[in-house]
């Protein structure tokens, strides 16, 4: 196996781990093109692309001012639909020290971020553990916790209670669950009433504030 089938298989390796949310590009520096890529749809490139050569040498150079001429570990990059990503660079030298062969890894964080957003949010006031069966937090399992949470704390409730729907809101409220995106619905379903009246209920608890 020579060296450029080793660095094929290592890469193809590594991608089956990380999985399709993460992209590896194999650049021949001599060739001056990517001679393998997989799940290019991150970042919109294919094999015999051409490189992007300035943008190679700029990341060599930045790796070099840090301390470490081989690797650049966790900059931000973003996707072909401007999702955030979280990018790495190894560069593969040949004896005499040039820089043969770049990989590069692009891991698309857009949706941590987003959850992270969500976690901030409620920070303080609610923290949850409770996760989807791919790993990943569900908003709806934490607004749902949220409401319950609320309903279990305001026993006796009623649906029929206006008092009472106003009691729970305004602590929802409290705990930023409206900044959440969907979570509107999901208490109005649960608390039976329309996104009007949500919104009036909101409205008159903060001008009694």
């Amino acid at each position: 196996m020579n060296k450029l089938d080793l660095i094929i298989s290592m890469s193809d390796f590594f991608g089956a781990i990380l999985g399709t949310s993460t992209e590896i590009v194999v650049h021949d520096i001599k060739e001056k093109e990517i001679v393998w890529i997989l799940n290019g749809h991150i970042t919109g490139r294919k094999k015999g692309d051409i490189n992007d050569r300035i943008m190679l040498n700029v990341l060599a150079e930045h790796s070099k001012d840090i301390g470490d001429e081989n690797k650049l570990i966790g900059y931000k990059s973003k996707s072909v639909k401007n999702h955030e990503l979280k990018s790495s660079t190894l560069f593969l030298r040949d004896d005499d020290g040039k820089i043969e062969y770049v990989i590069c890894v692009n891991q698309d964080v857009s949706k941590i971020l987003y959850m992270q957003d969500i976690l901030n949010s409620m920070l303080g006031s609610y923290t949850s553990t409770k996760k989807e069966n791919n790993g990943e937090l569900n908003i709806e399992t934490i607004t749902i916790d949220l409401i319950m949470e609320e309903l279990e704390n305001s026993k006796p409730f009623s649906l029929d209670s206006r008092e009472s729907k106003m009691t729970i809101l305004k602590r929802l409220d409290e705990k930023g669950v409206f900044e959440v995106r969907k979570a509107v619905p999901k208490v109005c379903e649960v608390l039976q009433i329309s996104q009007a009246s949500l919104y009036k209920y909101l409205q008159k608890i903060k001008s009694s504030e």
